[in-house]
């Protein structure tokens, strides 16, 4: 507890004030609000466009590196970067204890296993010592392939990250993982901008992973949202659907799982569940029941059965969606929404007529 207290005292003495210290404070005083409505009405709002071609070209130069590539997020950088550098199922990853959840996650997605090891006071980053003595105890080179021969599973990669953009001693790093042929992946997420022995982090490992989110030195931003759509058969079958019903089920599972491995990243997973819905499928699936019938008239019986009298339309579905995409559904994660015209709640019951 002394410790504690003596780590408290000794960071309010550099901020003379007794209101509460942020962790990270953006600032936004240029031309960002300029930048982001010119990208809106460029209408390339994804993964394509001039600035995203611009921000690779610029971290590439930043980073002193022949190529960059942005992608959603720094987790999903991670997790792509480990399977690029021969990471798989079954695999270990060699990553320090003192870290962040992100880190570990992009190991797991992976089907690998995360090994901690220790850290250096001065860096707070991944120790060489440490690697070099868990390698000297446990690793065993077999036709050029380091393996964990207490384990038997293949050391697959080695991570270290570089806390609070202080570099790990990525000399010696190198070095050791150089012997044992072992790839190395550096999380560089906060350190953009550091320099070690005058190259910046972030060109040293075999790939590297820099992130933009909003307690980073640069931020483009964080979070956002996933709209998975599923279908009220998740909840209520019809005869002869099994395969159909039985995917929309796993849809609805899948979004709840999503929502807790992507809270960290503030990342919102919802799933819309839709009735029946005038579409153009739909549509043909009226042309081959019609009979003696216009598709219209099937279209409109098929719309008597749901409680508010029609079936839905492309719109009605795309409201609800584009809410739960929005700023307006910031706590909302994990669950599932019925949109049906009242289809689902009522009692399907036919009762014996006197």
């Amino acid at each position: 507890m002394s410790n504690y207290i003596e780590t408290i005292d000794f960071i309010r003495n550099q901020y003379p004030t007794k209101e509460y210290i942020p962790l990270h404070e953006p600032n936004f005083n240029g031309k960002e609000k300029e930048y982001v409505l010119d990208t809106i009405e460029s209408t390339f709002v994804s993964s394509v466009g001039k600035y995203v071609d611009k921000f690779e070209m610029m971290m590439a130069g930043v980073s002193k590196t022949k190529k960059a590539v942005a992608v959603v997020n720094g987790t999903s950088a991670l997790q792509v970067a480990l399977r690029l550098s021969g990471v798989g199922v079954g695999d270990e990853v060699l990553t320090q204890a003192l870290t962040f959840i992100a880190t570990i996650n992009a190991i797991v997605y992976n089907g690998a296993s995360p090994v901690f090891l220790d850290v250096d006071l001065d860096t707070m980053g991944l120790s060489p010592s440490a690697v070099n003595s868990f390698l000297e105890e446990f690793g065993e080179l077999r036709n050029g392939i380091c393996y964990n021969k207490r384990t038997n599973k293949k050391i697959a990669a080695c991570m270290p990250m570089h806390t609070f953009g202080f570099p790990v001693h990525l000399e010696e790093l190198i070095t050791i993982c150089t012997k044992w042929n072992i790839p190395i992946v550096e999380d560089a997420a906060e350190s953009i901008g550091s320099e070690y022995k005058g190259m910046p982090t972030g060109s040293f490992g075999k790939i590297a992973v820099f992130s933009f989110n909003g307690n980073k030195v640069v931020t483009s931003g964080g979070g956002g949202a996933i709209v998975n759509i599923s279908s009220v058969q998740s909840i209520g079958a019809q005869k002869q659907v099994v395969a159909y019903s039985t995917s929309k089920g796993a849809i609805n599972a899948l979004t709840r799982a999503m929502a807790m491995d992507f809270a960290v990243d503030k990342i919102r997973v919802n799933s819309v569940l839709p009735g029946s819905v005038d579409t153009p499928l739909l549509r043909f699936a009226a042309e081959t029941h019609k009979g003696n019938k216009t598709v219209d008239e099937v279209v409109a019986e098929w719309g008597s059965s749901h409680p508010i009298g029609r079936m839905g339309t492309i719109e009605d579905i795309a409201e609800l969606v584009a809410f739960l995409a929005s700023d307006r559904a910031l706590f909302i994660t994990g669950s599932d929404y019925v949109i049906d015209g009242g289809l689902m709640a009522q009692i399907p019951v036919i009762l014996p007529e006197k």
